[in-house]
This record gives structure tokens, C-alpha cells and sequence, in this order.
């Protein structure tokens, strides 16, 4: 399992390198950050966007792209469509969100005859190192959808166990977040969190462990967890952070990023593809280890 995006980097690194459908590919921070995976080795791309404004960049900020192709697609809702159709027909390995609008970008990969569906619900997972534990934490679903019901959280759990396997893991502990430990008819996060455990230990929702409904101290702190006096299979020691829903998750992510500066990565699971996602916010090391994820996982 990873520890952290040195890890990751390397990983992404270490053989051939892949191909990336950038889709709407015309700024500075996405041509940037792709030349720096380009130079590392990592990926060739396909550039999706407006070729003017691409090329214009690229030459006003001196940018060493190589001979990567670029495709002229000036409507963003074309580009994104495009790129996801060089991922399905496999001329690209993963897709990779640019300046475009996450509606936009998600219509084209849910697309029936371009996109990159595979039957299962879609959801968001942030990576982030994790200092208290030292690992990459995985947190979702804070980007796609909005209020998931039991079935929908119980989709989500199985999106990021599968993602979680993929990065080196081995039997997944994931807290079912809430504002507390015990159920409260009146708060519909803890009762989802307590079925969702029985799920998990019926062994409906993938090899994991899952613990609900648990704050987020006794999901993460084994300190808290003594002076709490409790015990369980993931307390103390989560790698999968479940939200109750997309407002609690985006908080506590761009939380994590602004006010903790904590190192990250953005992408969308139940893909037939890997997906870069990012914030059109999003710094270039974000970007950046985004792309390692998404490349190291790609096989």
C-alpha cells in the first residue's frame, strides 16, 4: 500500500509510460503540470481543447510539451466528449479533467456512446497523506453525489474498497462518518452508519471492515478511542473516510487542503477508466498527483 505520493510518483514512473485524454487542456496550470509528468516519464497525451489558446500558452510560458497531439475542440462539451471517446476505444489509457465545468465533464463521461460507464454508481474519492497515521487516507464521496441514500452509500463503500486494493491495500477499514457514536433515529447518517456495518459482516460490501456510525476523532485517533473505551475493527485506525453526504465531504477535504496543507489527489471511481478529477482550483503538485494515481492504478 502506498504511504505517500513519493510512493505514488515513483510507481507512475517506473514503467512505459501511458497515455492521457486531457479534455478542454487550454491552461496553464493543466499544460504545466502535464510537462512535468511528461518529463518524469509518466504519460504521453492527447491534448483536447482549444489548439490556439493551448498553443499561445505553451509558447508565452515556455512549456516543453514534446510532440504530444492536440486535438482542436474550442466547446468544452466537445472536448470532453472527445477525450472520453480516445479512452473507450482505447486510444487513451485515462481521462483527465481540465478547464472545464464538472457537469459538463461528468454528462460526457456518463455519456451511453462516448462515455466511460460501467454500470456502477459513480463517486468522487479524495487521497490525502494522512500525517496522523502516515498513509494516504482515502475520504469520498465530498464531489458527485449529493444526499446518498443506503444503497447509494453502500455503492460508494464498494467504489473506494475496489480503489483501495488497487493502490496496494490490503482489507479496507472504513469508518461510516457521523457527529457521533451511537444511533439517533433523528440523525440519518448514524443509522445508515450501524446497517452499513451489518452489510459489511455479512460480506455485502467487498473485503472491508466497516465500523458505524463513528466520529471522526474515534475514526482517526487511537487516543481517543482509549479515553472513549471503545473498540471495534476500524476505530482508531480507518484508511476510508465515508461521508454522510457531498457537503460534509467537500468541507472536510478543502479543509484538509487549505487549512491543514495536507498533499493530495482528486478522482472519480466506477469508471470503465481511470478519471483524473480536479478542481479547476486544484494546484499543479494536486494535479500532479493526481495523475500518478490515476496512471500507477491504470493497470
Amino acid at each position: 500500500m502506498f504511504k505517500n505520493f513519493k510512493e505514488v510518483i515513483e510507481k507512475a514512473a517506473s514503467g512505459e509510460p501511458k497515455t492521457i485524454a486531457v479534455a478542454a487542456a487550454n491552461d496553464l496550470n493543466t499544460l504545466s503540470t502535464f510537462a512535468i509528468a511528461h518529463k518524469k516519464g509518466m504519460a504521453k497525451g492527447i491534448l483536447v481543447g482549444n489548439k490556439e489558446t493551448i498553443e499561445k500558452i505553451v509558447k508565452e510560458h515556455n512549456i516543453d510539451l514534446g510532440d504530444q497531439q492536440i486535438i482542436d475542440c474550442p466547446d468544452d462539451k466537445e472536448a470532453a466528449l472527445k477525450a472520453c471517446s480516445l479512452v473507450k476505444e482505447g486510444t487513451a489509457d485515462v481521462l483527465m479533467k481540465g478547464m472545464v465545468k464538472t457537469s459538463i465533464f461528468l454528462k460526457a463521461v456518463l455519456d451511453k456512446e462516448h462515455g466511460l460507464r460501467s454500470g456502477k454508481l459513480l463517486s468522487h474519492v479524495f487521497i490525502f497523506e494522512d500525517s496522523i497515521n502516515n498513509q494516504l487516507t482515502l475520504l469520498t464521496d465530498g464531489g458527485i453525489n449529493i444526499k446518498p441514500g443506503l444503497d447509494e452509500k453502500a455503492e460508494i463503500v464498494k467504489n473506494s474498497v475496489n480503489l483501495f486494493k488497487k493502490m496496494g491495500g490490503d482489507k479496507a477499514k472504513v469508518a461510516a462518518l457521523a457527529a457521533v457514536e451511537v444511533v439517533n433515529e433523528k440523525m440519518p447518517e448514524t443509522v445508515d452508519g450501524a446497517k452499513l456495518q451489518e452489510m459489511a459482516e455479512a460480506g455485502e460490501l467487498g473485503d472491508c471492515h466497516v465500523q458505524g456510525p463513528l466520529a471522526l476523532d474515534n475514526a482517526i485517533s487511537e487516543e481517543a478511542v482509549k479515553i472513549k473505551k471503545m473498540s471495534g475493527n476500524v476505530v482508531g485506525k480507518a484508511n476510508i473516510l465515508l461521508a454522510p453526504d457531498i457537503a460534509s465531504g467537500n468541507l472536510l477535504g478543502k479543509s484538509l487542503i487549505y487549512y491543514g496543507k495536507a498533499a493530495n489527489a482528486g478522482t472519480v471511481v466506477g469508471t470503465s477508466a481511470p478519471v483524473i478529477f480536479l478542481s479547476r482550483a486544484d494546484n499543479e503538485e494536486t494535479k500532479l498527483n493526481s495523475i500518478a494515481l490515476c496512471l500507477a492504478i491504470s493497470d
